[in-house]
């Protein structure tokens, strides 16, 4: 936590605990408990028991280095006293994705505000064949914004798999899960 605390917040995080275990129902990748200042990183994201999430080939210490920075911002935000209702979809963690992206040297060309419901146009034809158009209402972002899901997938959401990947040699080590990552495909060993 210390290089990613002074790397992106210039040392300015109060240390917590990291903890390796089990998040709640097993659901999340990591967790923040600002009332301890803790944050737990769901074990199989370095020993993958199968393929966790649907991600086995992407699981490592690459990807839990990104779920442990994800939590901390979190934890950023809270002791900063910038609390998110929504979790992601908010000004403030918007602003510290838009802060990260060239931090971190990923391309993007969308922008990261958050999403908003709003009602939409949409055209259908109908069995009689003539047009209508309807109103809906819509999580759908603006052109050039991103979607909900990206919001609160960051960073994962914005690298490409390619940077998470290893030879199927290294995963599964103590797991027996195997991938081989040209094909894409698990096997017990």
């Amino acid at each position: 936590m210390g290089n990613l605390n002074e790397q992106y917040w210039d040392g300015s995080l109060e240390p917590g605990g990291i903890f390796w275990g089990f998040t709640a129902h097993g659901q999340s990748l990591g967790s923040y408990e600002s009332w301890r200042n803790a944050i737990t990183l769901h074990k199989a994201l370095v020993e993958p028991a199968s393929n966790a999430w649907g991600r086995g080939k992407l699981l490592g210490k690459k990807f839990a280095a990104d779920v442990l920075l994800h939590e901390m911002i979190h934890q950023a935000l809270f002791q900063q006293g910038k609390v998110c209702p929504e979790s992601h979809n908010c000004e403030a963690w918007c602003d510290e994705i838009n802060r990260f992206i060239p931090l971190m040297g990923i391309e993007s060309s969308l922008i990261a505000r958050p999403v908003k419901q709003r009602r939409i146009k949409v055209e259908s034809v109908g069995v009689d064949g003539k047009l209508t158009t309807k109103s809906k209402v819509t999580w759908e972002p603006r052109p050039g914004f991103m979607s909900r899901s990206t919001i609160a997938n960051f960073p994962h959401s914005l690298r490409s798999h390619s940077y998470y990947e290893k030879p199927a040699v290294q995963l599964g080590k103590k797991s027996g899960l195997l991938v081989d990552s040209d094909a894409a495909t698990e096997r017990n060993v």
